[in-house]
């Protein structure tokens, strides 16, 4: 049985936070109280967290009035629960039975508007924490925009409005996690909807790409990450189609299609040689899709090219096929996100060593 109560009820005698793992770019907060030790703030994509504990019961407490999440128990992905926009309160899960459990919170939702806080799992007098689950040795970066995050993935229906998107979105359903789960790996989805490499789509927050925002501990500030425990062994780039969505607008920097191509091609370059300063050693895969024109594959045909030439030999381009773009507002369907991630992890299958394993 699960119910929301007052965040009060983490204060009762007895009560002990477990220890978590934490996968994914968040900040840690410190709480208000003993009983409250850690937890931490996020604003990318797909974050998640997992701990083990012995007892009937379980609670989580949050600060979040925009993110949703799902709930899990035991190493299957059935879903025990789906949290939405909990607001400064604490959800307790009751009748688990005597006995080990495994928790895990999957972040699904997309959060432009703001932070969210997690304060942790906590379980009541009579339970006992448990050490948490390892961390896995393979592990998955994805960089990209709207596709990564999964954006009305889960609709039926193009015409999405109001809040649909919001409940139709599950980024954990998005192509990178499917292809981290497939190689029992961890990931990190650093995506943001409508976002371009050198330009957003509709030419809108020039001075918010994906270059400036990929250095960031969270979307919204400007503290950097530290990428110490992540080291991804292979980097997934999804990027270009909101430079080349819309057409360029008169007071935008490029005065053509084609010198909007060139600083792409160049661009791209110079931030993929930065991330392959971050991670030396992984494969890096540019993921280009079939459905964004002649001028989006051709500038990532030259990108692998000036990569390839450069010295860059660790790296390659997938060609995506055609989708059927039936998530809200012609997004890739939930049919499309299983296509995609099965033609990558059929490529890494391909690919002697990648795991280092």
């Amino acid at each position: 049985m699960a119910k929301v109560v007052d965040m009060n009820a983490l204060t009762s005698p007895g009560m002990a936070q477990l220890e978590a793992t934490v996968i994914g770019r968040v900040a840690g907060i410190a709480a208000a109280d003993d009983n409250r030790k850690q937890g931490f703030r996020h604003q990318w994509p797909a974050v998640y967290a997992s701990a083990r504990f012995s007892g009937d019961a379980i609670l989580l407490a949050f600060n979040d009035a925009i993110n949703r999440y799902r709930l899990t128990l035991g190493e299957t992905d059935e879903p025990v629960l789906l949290i939405t926009q909990p607001g400064k309160n604490a959800v307790q899960i009751t009748g688990l039975g005597p006995g080990p459990h495994h928790v895990r919170l999957d972040k699904i939702s997309e959060s432009l508007s703001g932070t969210g806080d997690f304060f942790g799992f906590v379980v009541p007098a009579g339970g006992k924490a448990l050490a948490p689950p390892d961390r896995k040795m393979r592990q998955i970066e994805v960089i990209g925009d709207s596709d990564a995050v999964g954006y009305g993935n889960a609709s039926s229906s193009r015409d999405c409005v109001g809040d649909e998107v919001f409940f139709l979105t599950d980024t954990q359903e998005a192509f990178g996690p499917r292809v981290a789960r497939s190689f029992d790996a961890d990931y990190q989805i650093i995506a943001v909807s409508g976002i371009g490499l050198v330009r957003n789509y509709g030419g809108v927050n020039s001075d918010t790409t994906m270059i400036d925002l990929y250095p960031r501990l969270l979307i919204d500030e400007p503290a950097p990450f530290q990428s110490d425990g992540w080291n991804p062994q292979v980097v997934v780039f999804a990027l270009g189609s909101n430079d080349f969505a819309t057409p360029l607008g008169p007071d935008e920097a490029w005065l053509n299609q084609q010198a909007l191509r060139m600083d792409f091609e160049t661009r791209y370059v110079r931030f993929i040689e930065t991330v392959r300063a971050q991670y030396p050693q992984a494969l890096f895969i540019l993921v280009a899709m079939e459905d964004y024109g002649a001028d989006y594959l051709e500038a990532h045909r030259k990108v692998l090219t000036g990569l390839q030439s450069g010295g860059n030999e660790n790296v390659a381009m997938v060609v995506l096929p055609k989708m059927e773009k039936t998530g809200c507002h012609w997004h890739p369907s939930d049919r499309d996100h299983q296509i995609l991630a099965g033609e990558i992890a059929n490529f890494l299958d391909e690919q002697p060593g990648v795991w280092g394993d």
